[in-house]
Parts: C-alpha cells; structure tokens; sequence
C-alpha cells in the first residue's frame, strides 16, 4: 500500500469551494475544484488512497473501485506536479 504526503515545499489556502496550493520549489500555483479539495484535505490526515478512496465512497455512493482508481489518478498528478510526495 503506497503512502503519499503534502509536499513541505507546498503552501496552500482553503474556501469552501477550492484549495490555492503554491509550489515553493517550482515557483507554480495550482486550484483545485471541489472534489479535488476534498481529497487535498484527506490526506492532511490520512496517506493512502485506499483510505480516501473508503471516505470518498460513503460521500458520493458510488463503487470503490471506480473511486479508488480517480483518486489514485488524481494523486499520481499531484506526484508529478511536485504538489505530494510518495512515502
């Protein structure tokens, strides 16, 4: 089970609707809609994508699977923007 964390590099600012994140490392700043904002703020206190994907399915009731492979896409995203870290 792969762990992901918030780069330290990162700051950001929460509204109901979004997350700001600027990338201090890159110099880049990033909005993340609604449900990305959802996932942003799990992973201020879980790191896997099974346990947000878990949360996330009680919210939308749709299939695990199907939620876990968004947010695994979503995350692997955040990976390569340098917006989270693999652990």
């Amino acid at each position: 089970m792969d762990k992901y964390i918030v780069n330290q590099e990162c700051n950001f600012s929460l509204s109901d609707e979004y997350v700001i994140i600027f990338n201090d490392g890159k110099e880049n700043l990033f909005m993340l809609d609604k449900i990305g904002r959802q996932i942003w703020q799990l992973f201020q206190t879980t790191n896997t994508v099974e346990a947000a994907a878990k949360t996330l399915v009680k919210i939308y009731e749709e299939e695990y699977d199907v939620i876990y492979r968004d947010v695994l896409d979503f995350v692997k995203s955040l990976v390569e923007e340098g917006l989270f870290c693999k652990v």
